[in-house]
């Protein structure tokens, strides 16, 4: 494996946040440069409302990127996106398929598996992101690794991550249709800081995780080393703050004194 950059833009309530990661011959990742700038006005409960103006701040973000000596003269031409939003929650599903006598679990029926699950009926309302698996059964016994087991039958429970289609439809607007740049891929926010930050001990024994931003606060529930469930709630800091606007002063110094002050 070469050395290699990759880029990464998360477009939230409060700010968008765009960072670029090396990774070394070994595969290990530094964060070489990242850069912020405010979304105030133009995306509300994580979903842009006003793609034009977005793209503009996002485009900012980028040419500052380009111009860092950690990166320059390095050109972003694609970029992994954060995933998230106030109508982002999981939804559990089971489904199973029946095997001969003998057959070996691999790789494909895992992933024949995941496609069924998502391709099952769901509210038409919202967009699967991901399954997120919790437990396989092959034949009567429960395993988290099925790969390789033998048994003539496997079921899956799985936790389908899904949002309004209107989420990923204005981040597509806003990076590949007006910027001209490649998303590589979609990253669930909430499911990435679960992975970062939870140990596999504390994810086997049972835990919750609360991650509140400016709009929404997310709710992630583990157990038995998997995810159990998930959902955003819409209340966030923003809350705070605009409750001390009240005192007549503006967003931005309610932000400074809610920070500042606790």
């Amino acid at each position: 494996m070469s050395e290699r950059y990759i880029a990464a833009v998360e477009i939230s309530s409060s700010k968008i946040i765009a960072s670029i990661g090396k990774t070394s011959v070994e595969g290990q990742l530094e964060v070489v440069a990242m850069e912020e700038e405010s979304t105030l006005d133009v995306v509300k409960y994580g979903i842009i409302q006003n793609p034009e103006e977005t793209s503009i701040r996002v485009s900012r973000l980028l040419s500052r990127l380009e111009n860092r000596p950690e990166v320059s003269p390095r050109k972003i031409k694609s970029v992994f996106v954060g995933l998230s939003g106030r109508s982002l929650k999981s939804i559990t599903t089971e489904v199973s398929l029946n095997l001969p006598e003998d057959t070996e679990i691999t790789e494909d029926l895992i992933r024949r598996l995941r496609e069924d699950a998502k391709r099952k009926a769901i509210d038409n309302t919202l967009e699967v992101i991901d399954a997120v698996p919790r437990i396989y059964t092959v034949g009567k016994t429960e395993t988290h690794s099925p790969k390789g087991a033998i048994g003539n039958y496997i079921e899956a429970t799985y936790d389908l991550i899904v949002c309004r289609p209107e989420l990923k439809r204005n981040l597509t607007r806003t990076i590949p249709d007006k910027l001209g740049i490649k998303i590589e891929g979609f990253v669930v926010t909430a499911l990435a800081t679960g992975h970062l930050i939870l140990t596999p001990d504390e994810k086997r024994l049972g835990c919750m995780l609360v991650d509140m931003g400016a709009e929404t606060t997310t709710v992630s529930i583990y157990k038995k080393g998997g995810l159990r469930y998930f959902a955003t709630l819409p209340f966030g800091g923003r809350n705070i703050t605009r409750d001390i606007t009240s005192l007549n002063v503006l967003e931005e110094k309610a932000e400074q004194i809610k920070q500042t002050y606790g």
